[in-house]
């Protein structure tokens, strides 16, 4: 391990707002089950709750990220991320179904700008190899807390489907050491005429296009699959725990985390092409493989296949773009890859819910490794094999 990027105290504050960002579906995909009774609907509208919450990011987050690169991280931060504990713990008392859609769109807004200027943050206040290391330990912080909060999560919808939505509030914990103590080291932009004119030269790098579209794949095949059909497939299977559920996605997170935290030794290693080509036959393997197992303890075997794919996966992928771009506009480039990835997110439930509809609840896992597949082929002809500096 970097002790010497550990060491910074900034670091530990983003990991604050990664914590945040990423508690989402992982939070509360575990009670889907009991949220499908309570509210009397059907499987897939449980599914879209998540592309509801997500829907916001894609809509926003390019513009939060160039506002941040205007006029500083913090004052995008702060706000976001008390309007995601206010509007995330209302839902808790929520007993009508549109209501419940609105106010997660709502959280959803507040949650937009996190997942970008986390790691914005990373890529003003670190160079280098440094870079790589402070990208894979929050990586492994992302990883961490996305097996925590199903863990807690689905001990929590054990009560009742509203418990979960008690976990926003931890935002409230974060932010006033964030306000007190966080450095906003954004650099200095150009006028907007600039900015955007340098935004428009990039964005048509074939590479660039690449990476976004990466993104909406990588978060397309986790959302279809793992997030919103797995906890019915466990039920199909005879077991209706949501503590069960919710430690399929903490085995995914575990290995993650772990694989995240070596980010930096694999691109010594290897290129960035190379690792995404195996994260996403990682993805390809472990989605088929849960339709190989009759026996559904066997399932954490194929979530901790998906586990070595998403470890490098989304980081590699930043280090592609933070070096691609100007540092002036990386908020704003990263901020469109997050959208990518929120694409993936809000489009994957929708889509995976139609092949569910026409094509049974199989079909969204075997789709799940096509996907992957088209994946690696993009790879293969739109990613240079460089190597990270």
């Amino acid at each position: 391990m970097d002790k010497s990027v550990l060491q910074n105290r900034q670091l530990w504050l983003i990991f604050g707002i990664t914590m945040i960002a990423v508690m989402g579906a992982a939070s509360f995909m575990a009670a889907y089950p009991k949220m499908a009774i309570f509210f009397n609907v059907t499987p897939e509208k449980v599914a879209i709750i998540s592309s509801i919450f997500t829907l916001p990011g894609l809509l926003f987050t390019p513009l939060f990220g160039m506002l941040a690169d205007k006029i500083g991280r913090k004052k995008i931060i702060i706000p976001a991320m008390l309007l995601f504990a206010v509007a995330g713990f209302s839902i808790f008392f929520v007993r009508d179904y549109y209501l419940l859609l609105v106010l997660i769109f709502i959280q959803g807004v507040g949650a937009s700008p996190l997942g970008a200027l986390n790691v914005t943050l990373i890529t003003d206040k670190f160079v280098g190899s440094d870079r790589s290391s402070a990208l894979g330990f929050n990586g492994t912080i992302q990883s961490l807390s996305t097996t925590i909060y199903p863990i807690i999560g689905g001990a929590l919808a054990g009560i009742s489907w509203s418990y979960p939505f008690l976990m926003p509030l931890l935002s409230l914990i974060f932010l006033l050491p964030i306000v007190l103590f966080l450095k906003d080291d954004a650099p200095k932009t150009t006028e907007f005429s600039n900015y955007f004119a340098s935004i428009r030269n990039y964005i048509r790098n074939k590479q660039v296009i690449a990476v976004f579209t990466l993104a909406i794949l990588t978060f397309t095949i986790l959302f279809g699959t793992l997030i919103s059909f797995l906890p019915f497939l466990i039920v199909k299977s005879g077991i209706h725990s949501p503590t069960f559920i919710g430690m399929q996605i903490s085995t995914m997170s575990i290995v993650a985390a772990i694989t995240s935290s070596q980010l930096r030794r694999i691109l010594n290693k290897l290129n960035p092409q190379i690792v995404l080509i195996f994260s996403f036959i990682f993805y390809g393997i472990g989605s088929a493989s849960f339709l190989l197992f009759s026996n559904p303890d066997y399932f954490f075997i194929s979530s901790a296949i998906f586990g070595l794919g998403h470890g490098v996966n989304i980081p590699t992928l930043i280090s592609i773009i933070s070096s691609l771009v100007p540092k002036e506009n990386t908020a704003g480039f990263l901020s469109i890859l997050r959208a990518s990835s929120l694409l993936g997110q809000t489009g994957g439930p929708v889509l995976f819910g139609v092949f569910f509809v026409h094509f049974g609840l199989n079909s969204t896992f075997i789709f799940g490794s096509i996907f992957a597949l088209i994946a690696i082929i993009l790879i293969i002809l739109f990613i240079k094999p460089i190597k990270i500096q």
